[in-house]
């Protein structure tokens, strides 16, 4: 399952762009210019780190200003993303900012993926516990 859900990271997220942000929930949404999906979100529900030029930035859930620092990834190209331990989620970006999103985030979700068209939805998501669950639909 572990290369089914790289594999699915690789194809779905890698060389798309942010093309917007979404912040009454925390949201990244991505380019298709290189997917078979037309609706590409990263939804952000807890702890991140971003890593920039200005340095490391740990940004907690109930951080106040915490959807402010997801600015800096506007029209920034994925070049990597991978997950890390046992769900943890890493995203490379090609002008090299990094943003680390924590999984376990103790009783509610650390992030998810979601990709859909009209023929296909497929749901990652980060829950308690440490657990990874891929929905194939």
């Amino acid at each position: 399952m572990d290369q089914d859900i790289n594999l699915f990271l690789r194809e779905t997220l890698v060389g798309e762009t942010v093309d917007a942000l979404h912040f009454w929930w925390p949201a990244l949404m991505l380019s298709t210019d290189h997917s078979t999906y037309d609706d590409i979100t990263i939804r952000l529900e807890g702890t991140y780190i971003l890593t920039d030029a200005n340095g490391e930035r740990i940004v907690r859930r109930d951080d106040f200003g915490r959807l402010e620092h997801l600015c800096a990834l506007a029209r920034e190209k994925i070049a990597s993303a991978c997950i890390v331990g046992d769900n943890d989620l890493s995203l490379q970006f090609e002008s090299g900012i990094t943003l680390y999103l924590f999984g376990d985030n103790g009783s509610f979700e650390g992030w998810h993926v979601e990709a859909k068209s009209d023929e296909q939805f497929r749901l990652l998501v980060a829950g308690i516990g440490k657990e990874l669950t891929f929905f194939n639909e």
